[in-house]
């Protein structure tokens, strides 16, 4: 009797360690926990990265329609010339946070290229869609950055078009909407991009791109963009 009382303690006791290590390995793998970018990288690194292929129909039409929306005039005007639109030149900081379907970071404005606000030198949040995303069998996580770009590296400087979100001045730092399109921010600082091996494709080994491309016919095209975009909003701004 004594035994088999000794037996059900040992029993309770490893389940109530099994427990804990599972409730850990959740909580470890929270995303709503994470609340710097070297959190993000520990929780994501093994996550596939989504890559994008000019030649796909799907990517192709939503590449172009960006471009479109960016360089062509709309009722005399291209979307990055409404008047409550922001062009700013920022230094993103460490913070990362995701909250379902929109991930928030901070940065400090180096230069205010278009802004209604006077924000210059000061830190602020800014907020683009998607970041890490639930697999289609929901069992698992893809890290999809915002249409085929990564989430913006600490310390490097970026070209950003944004919105104030509606709710900023009741927040701590001012708070910005990102465009949600392939360009809504370009890295100033790096040019690199790594091409996505879709055998190896885990983000750990993309960590440092700014697109996610599968071909180099792809990252040409994105590049050419890119630099078009720094000419015509920022370099002759």
């Amino acid at each position: 009797m004594k035994k088999l009382h000794i037996a059900s303690i040992l029993l309770i006791l490893l389940t109530i360690a099994i427990s804990k290590i599972y409730i850990n390995k959740i909580s470890s793998n929270s995303l709503s926990e994470v609340r710097t970018y070297q959190e993000l990288i520990e929780i994501s690194k093994g996550y596939p990265v989504y890559s994008f292929n000019v030649e796909d129909e799907n990517y192709g039409d939503v590449m172009l329609q960006d471009v479109e929306r960016i360089f062509e005039k709309l009722d005399g005007n291209s979307i990055l010339t409404k008047s409550d639109m922001n062009i700013l030149v920022v230094t993103v900081g460490e913070y990362f946070s995701q909250n379902g379907s929109t991930y928030m970071q901070t940065a400090i404005v180096n230069e205010t290229v278009k802004c209604n606000e006077s924000i210059l030198g000061k830190e602020i949040f800014i907020s683009f869609p998607f970041g890490v995303m639930e697999s289609e069998t929901k069992e698992d996580y893809i890290f999809w950055g915002t249409k085929g770009h990564n989430i913006l590296i600490p310390d490097h400087k970026y070209l950003v078009f944004c919105e104030k979100n509606e709710v900023s001045d009741f927040l701590e730092k001012p708070t910005y909407r990102g465009l949600p399109m392939s360009f809504g921010y370009i890295d100033l600082t790096s040019d690199f991009s790594a091409i996505v091996d879709l055998n190896d494709n885990e983000y750990k080994n993309y960590i440092g791109s700014e697109f996610f491309v599968n071909n180099q016919k792809t990252l040409d095209s994105l590049l050419i963009i890119k630099n078009k975009i720094i000419e015509k909003y920022y370099l002759n701004s």
